[in-house]
């Protein structure tokens, strides 16, 4: 090797150095400058994410509204075996001749509803469901209802029924 090239390979090997040294020396300030720069980014992202989590939410229930539930009780049977239950909601419908509009939907029993409607119920609702239900699995509108419904198809309640 002439002393031209390896002139040469130092020099090129000295400028790989100078670059990494520079590097080094601004390396604490960069760290802060792109740990500011990612938590910006971070905090945009997690913003957008919470945006589109609220619409997804808000689309899955679009037009539900108004959800009720009407208690009626068997005089001969005063327990919560001898009740039943109509639940009524608005959503949205179409026909041929009124186009789109808003339609009251009935149903007579819990097992009845549409897995939409039973999820706005239990989700969004839930103190709409009749409180000798909720007593079934306080805290637990899902498991009550699902209680309720098992000893309704049973016959009977299994332990002790709240009053």
């Amino acid at each position: 090797m002439t002393d031209l090239e390896t002139l040469a390979a130092e020099l090129e090997a000295a400028k790989q150095d100078l670059a990494l040294f520079q590097r080094l020396t601004s390396a604490e300030q960069r760290v802060e400058q792109l740990t500011v720069e990612y938590d910006k980014a971070q905090a945009v992202n997690e913003r957008a994410e919470a945006n589109e989590a609220k619409a997804a939410h808000a689309a899955r229930f679009d037009g539900l509204s108004d959800i009720r539930v009407e208690t009626s009780q068997d005089p001969y049977n005063p327990s919560l075996m001898g009740a039943t239950f109509t639940i009524s909601w608005s959503a949205p419908a179409f026909d041929a001749w009124r186009g789109a509009h808003v339609k009251r939907h009935t149903r007579h029993s819990f097992a009845a509803l549409p897995p939409k409607v039973f999820a706005y119920l239990v989700e969004e609702n839930a103190d709409r469901i009749p409180a000798a239900i909720l007593a079934l699995a306080p805290g637990d509108p899902v498991g009550a209802i699902d209680i309720y419904l098992s000893a309704l198809r049973r016959g009977y309640f299994i332990g002790k029924v709240p009053a």
